[in-house]
């Protein structure tokens, strides 16, 4: 909030200040067109006054604009012979009765007045506004008399004026300034609360206080707090899932660990026993590993299950040839890990293969499971089954429904974990092929962003 007080208060001026000086620039050029047109008129009213006799220049005492009677008023008439465009103070034909007392050299009339070649020349000095409207008068026998006709009007008034606008200007620009930068300074506190609010919440949570960010939040912020909230679930899985791997690799190693120490004891050892030992400690160090390492979905890029499935399946063609595979021309695109997912059907596809399946059907779809959407892969089989009583069981690392076929039982229980970590569920039921139909229910992550 400091550094967008500090650029409001650098940037803030600047642009108040560039809008004064537009706003005073603006006025002035108003004022100035506005004497322009008044002189032009004030030229035109001694132009409709003036007689000329035999030469002679007659003009009468009274005029309409009684500032050119009263000496001193501020606006004063000349009238000028023009000589190619050039005159002077000595080329003086008419003065009105207001500059009577007034030298060229206080009007700033120079010796020689240089004309430019418009018929209006409109300037200004430090003390005057000037207006000279050149005509050719003609006379009676045809001739023409050039003539300059000048007003001059004090600048007294317009510089009063200015000055009063200029001082009005800035009391209201310092004003609109100070309130702007109060209002801005209230708003950038009412605008960042939510941001102080989500930063004591996850101050909270760091401390121990609190298991997620809490607090009602604008729209603009729901989006961070729900996906601030998945990565600290994502962590605090993470934590809990290794503390429980390590508590069970330390509970799963202690019997083997026994039983090799009693053999190293004994004279003869018996080296099939140690050899059973070690590769059972292996598998399941390596179990471990794997359950430790299965990820959250919610920062991964989507993958084709499909796409998965067919390139296991692929595999399995080579070891099982006998078994006929249906799979499906839809995509179905989940948030997980490809190992995981390969591990997930690999496992599952390879115990139908075994355990004596001629037809597996792989089915993807989209569907609403206990009121939540779900992506939903289901893998159906012609095998034996499981029979209900058992189900549960086989998902328990170590158990096996048949103890004919080779392994270790941790392919479904490992299947178990991984879904669990994903958030996922796993459901085993009759198949409509009349064997075991298994389906993964994966929740429809969306990293939300407002």
């Amino acid at each position: 909030m400091g550094r967008l007080l500090l650029a409001s208060l650098a940037l803030l001026p600047l642009l108040i200040g560039a809008t004064g000086i537009g706003l005073d620039r603006a006025f002035q050029q108003s004022l100035v067109a506005a004497e322009k047109l008044r002189l032009t008129s004030q030229v035109y009213l001694l132009l409709a006054a003036v007689d000329i006799d035999d030469g002679q220049i007659i003009m009468p005492k009274v005029f309409t604009e009684p500032q050119f009677s009263q000496p001193g008023s501020g606006l004063y008439g000349f009238i000028h012979r023009d000589d190619n465009g050039k005159f002077g103070s000595h080329d003086e034909r008419w003065r009105s009765s207001s500059a009577q007392w007034l030298s060229a050299e206080q009007l700033l009339i120079e010796p020689t007045h240089k004309l430019s070649s418009s018929l209006i020349e409109f300037s200004e000095s430090e003390q005057f506004f000037i207006l000279h409207y050149r005509v050719r008068w003609e006379l009676a026998d045809q001739s023409h008399l050039p003539l300059v006709f000048s007003v001059y009007q004090d600048k007294a008034s317009f510089d009063t004026g200015l000055a009063a606008f200029r001082a009005e200007l800035i009391y209201w620009m310092a004003t609109i300034a100070i309130v702007t930068l109060l209002t801005q300074f209230f708003l950038l506190l009412w605008g960042l609360l939510p941001l102080r609010r989500l930063t004591q919440s996850v101050a909270a949570f760091t401390r121990g206080e609190t298991s997620r960010v809490q607090g009602e939040f604008p729209m603009e912020l729901r989006g961070l707090t729900r996906n601030v909230n998945a990565l600290l679930e994502s962590e605090k899985r993470l934590r809990e899932r290794y503390r429980n791997t390590l508590a069970d690799l330390a509970h799963s190693v202690k019997t083997p660990l026994a039983v090799v120490q009693n053999a190293l004891r004994d004279t003869e050892l018996d080296k099939p026993l140690l050899w059973e030992q070690m590769q059972r400690m292996q598998d399941i160090v390596s179990h471990q590993l794997q359950r430790a390492q299965i990820g959250r979905s919610d920062f991964l890029t989507a993958i084709d299950a499909v796409v998965i499935a067919r390139r296991i399946v692929n595999s399995l063609k080579k070891l099982h040839p006998q078994v006929h595979f249906n799979l499906p021309d839809a995509e179905l695109f989940l948030r997980i890990d490809e190992k995981d997912l390969f591990e997930l059907l690999g496992n599952t596809l390879e115990n139908a293969c075994k355990y004596g399946a001629q037809r597996i059907a792989v089915r993807v779809a989209s569907d609403v499971h206990r009121g939540e959407p779900y992506n939903v892969i289901s893998l159906d089989d012609d095998g034996p089954g499981v029979p209900g009583h058992l189900r549960e069981t086989i998902l328990s690392r170590g158990q096996r429904a048949d103890e004919k076929q080779a392994g270790q039982g941790l392919g479904l229980a490992l299947v178990q974990d991984i879904m669990m970590a994903y958030g996922g569920e796993l459901e085993l039921s009759t198949s409509e092929l009349g064997g075991l139909q298994v389906k993964f229910f994966f929740p429809t992550l969306k990293v939300s962003v407002g």
